[in-house]
């Protein structure tokens, strides 16, 4: 995903995406953890899909936001976000167990709608999953682009 849609969602969603780190400043203003700890993929390799799924992450995050501020408890926070098979995936951390269930339903759903939804540009016209080579959700137009 490009850097200027990763800082938008962080700056829309600080909590969630506390350990996305966009540079070397914002890493160092941020990083509290000891060296030794492992790194998270969100941490190393940023937002791993295409931009089309951009506004589907967002609203994610912000329903996860509106489940956790409505149980007045803290925010879990992402550690991966990439696409694989074709099909998204987001793998967060700290949730608590009292709304886990409808945080995993929210992300499953977001999973289930990324096949239909063109990683690419985030058009839901004409998208198929394109196992021609690596799986991946396109319209018909990006994939005439990428031939």
């Amino acid at each position: 995903m490009k850097e200027e849609l990763q800082k938008k969602l962080k700056e829309d969603h600080p909590e969630i995406f506390q350990m996305l780190y966009i540079d070397k400043d914002d890493y160092n203003r941020t990083q509290s953890e000891p060296e030794s700890r492992p790194g998270l993929a969100i941490e190393m390799f940023g937002i791993e899909c295409g931009d089309g799924w951009y506004k589907l992450i967002d609203c994610l995050c912000e329903t996860i936001d509106m489940i956790c501020q409505r149980e007045k408890d803290k925010i879990p926070q992402v550690h991966q976000i990439k696409e694989k098979y074709g099909g998204l995936r987001f793998y967060l951390g700290g949730i608590h167990k009292k709304y886990a269930d409808r945080i995993s339903g929210a992300v499953s759903m977001a999973e289930k709608m990324s096949y239909n939804i063109c990683e690419k540009c985030g058009t839901t016209e004409d998208v198929i999953v394109d196992k021609t080579g690596w799986i991946r959700t396109k319209c018909k137009e990006c994939r005439d682009k990428d031939e």
